[in-house]
């Protein structure tokens, strides 16, 4: 893909001054100030061809296929390839369960029909692999895929999830069947791996307004997808320890860049979480523009936090 680019505009790199025939010593001799040697910069055309089509990814937030890929542009533009195959791997994966998300959307907005449970009192907990492309791959995993099912679980559900159920005196007090079936594997009474069409239920919780949407936003964060950003985001960290200079630098750069990553992660999450809880009692639809606006507001609190 870089070759691609930088065939597309010839100038985006400028000559620097280890492509020059001169050595140190003539720049010395010659009284030429090296600091006015031009630096490799961005081709005026190419920024702003990102810079549209960051624009457009911006416009499009709520839908969620275009979200998902919304800031691959600016991982293009700054060099990171790997970051942006990874995100668009992951929009492939969720395709399936994005287009369920936007026929539901659809159903509500120009057909009037909305969810047959109480969507205003019950959450549905996210997974990371119900509705793509990786769920019929884990069914037949066996043994193995019986733990990642497992391991599918929302952030409410673990250590840090219950000690925040805690803090804030809130709990699951009853579970509805939302009306759909996801195929699962498990193991049967005999020991052996088996697969059966689970109940997708939702979840209704005690306690106060607030702290019950911030129950329901960690609902809506998959453990799992957390960690699959976080790997998306390693190649970044490594890359900041690859810049020349002592080991401590190296590793005060890395320590650096983990931080910024961790504050992306979770800040986009939060908003994701926070705001299309806060619209999911309004139906589908809103709550997909719920989780747009979302990512939008937590990409904001990004770049404020790490504002110099």
């Amino acid at each position: 893909m870089a070759g691609n680019i930088t065939g597309l505009y010839p100038n985006i790199y400028k000559q620097d001054r280890r492509q020059q025939c001169a050595s140190v010593e003539s720049d010395r001799r010659s009284g030429l100030d090296r600091r006015s040697v031009s630096r490799p910069a961005i081709d005026p055309k190419l920024k702003d061809d990102i810079d549209q089509t960051k624009n457009i990814f911006s416009a499009l937030s709520p839908v969620a296929p275009i979200r998902r890929i919304a800031s691959i542009p600016e991982d293009i533009k700054n060099g990171n390839y790997t970051k942006a195959a990874g995100l668009l791997g992951l929009a492939y994966t969720n395709l399936p369960e994005d287009k369920l998300d936007l026929k539901n959307a659809y159903k509500q907005i120009f057909k009037g029909e909305l969810p047959t449970y109480d969507y205003k009192n019950y959450q549905t907990p996210f997974s990371f692999f119900r509705g793509t492309k990786l769920e019929p791959i884990i069914n037949k995993m066996g043994k193995l895929g019986v733990k990642l099912h497992k391991l599918d679980k929302s952030l409410f559900y673990t250590k840090f999830g219950e000690r925040m159920q805690n803090f804030l005196n809130i709990e699951a007090i009853d579970y509805v069947e939302t009306g759909r079936q996801v195929p699962k594997s498990y193991i049967n009474t005999a020991g052996k791996v088996a697969l059966k069409q689970a109940n997708v239920e939702a979840v209704k919780l005690s306690g106060k307004a607030i702290p019950k949407l911030i129950g329901r936003a960690m609902l809506r964060i998959p453990v799992l997808s957390l960690f699959a950003f976080g790997i998306i985001e390693l190649p970044s960290i490594i890359k900041a320890f690859s810049k020349e200079g002592s080991l401590t630098g190296k590793a005060a750069n890395a320590a650096k860049q983990t931080v910024k990553s961790a504050i992306r992660i979770g800040s986009t999450f939060a908003g994701m979480g926070i705001v299309g809880a806060l619209f999911a009692s309004t139906g589908p639809a809103f709550s997909l523009l719920g989780i747009g606006i979302g990512s939008l507001i937590g990409n904001k609190v990004n770049k404020l936090i790490k504002a110099d």
